[in-house]
């Protein structure tokens, strides 16, 4: 059975601990219901949400600007928590509309 997929819009800034945690909730929610993360694949709150769903085994797809495709996971907006990363090859604007095609819904917290 093809499990549904859900976008999460947001920022890789640094945010307020309650947006953080907000994320966190929004993932386990996600995980348990059997859903297919897909995020832009950065750091901040991405990289939070991909923490947390790898915390639970779940799935998180991390579609890649061109921007980040070379850089290690030392630097603060690469990390290794996605379980699928794709290099789009398009830059940070332009890769969000993978995000958002291959998403049957889409939740945006705190940007993006």
């Amino acid at each position: 059975m093809r499990r549904v997929q859900v976008g999460v819009i947001t920022t890789y800034d640094l945010v307020d601990k309650f947006v953080e945690d907000a994320a966190r909730r929004l993932a386990r929610e996600l995980v348990a219901r059997g859903c297919v993360i897909i995020t832009g694949g950065d750091g901040g709150l991405m990289r939070v949400i991909a923490e947390e769903v790898s915390k639970l085994n779940g799935v998180c797809v991390g579609i890649l600007s061109v921007e980040l495709e070379e850089l290690s996971y030392s630097h603060p907006l690469r990390h290794p928590y996605n379980t699928v990363e794709i290099r789009s090859g398009m830059t940070y604007t332009a890769r969000s509309s993978i995000v958002v095609r291959s998403s049957d819904s889409i939740v945006m917290l705190a940007g993006g």
